[in-house]
């Protein structure tokens, strides 16, 4: 059974992992490296032939101009929506979580906290 000191003490603990969720979220940026594949393979849609050979655009602008490859893969990062990252999504499912054990914590205690029950009664239900 679950004392009133414990139920507290849970919901202390869940509060902390709110804070905590809530200020990676908050902050949550999405990871470049995780990226960078799909970035280029959308520049690698076009062909580049120079003399019979094929590069790859990406390879090319990496190379030649690595300020505009950063800064394409920076604008590219910028149109993706936080909500289609597989990290984002798993904080936000773990806070949505955590807040209704809190809420669920929050009405245990207060029935423990209002439960009143006369001498007589507590006799008959602790023996």
């Amino acid at each position: 059974m679950n004392t009133i000191e414990d139920i507290a003490n849970e919901i202390e603990v869940i509060t902390s992992e709110i804070e905590d969720i809530t200020r990676d979220i908050d902050y949550f940026e999405l990871d470049e490296e995780k990226y960078k594949e799909q970035y280029e393979e959308q520049l690698n849609e076009e062909e580049v032939i120079i003399s019979g050979i094929r590069f790859d655009p990406a390879m090319i602008l990496k190379e030649l101009d690595p300020i505009a490859y950063d800064s394409g893969l920076s604008d590219y990062l910028d149109s993706l929506s936080l909500d289609d990252d597989d990290e984002y999504i798993e904080l936000k499912e773990k806070l949505e979580e955590l807040e209704e054990e809190l809420e669920e914590l929050k009405e245990k205690l207060e029935e423990l906290e209002n439960f009143d029950i006369d001498e007589e009664e507590w006799f008959k239900w602790v023996y």
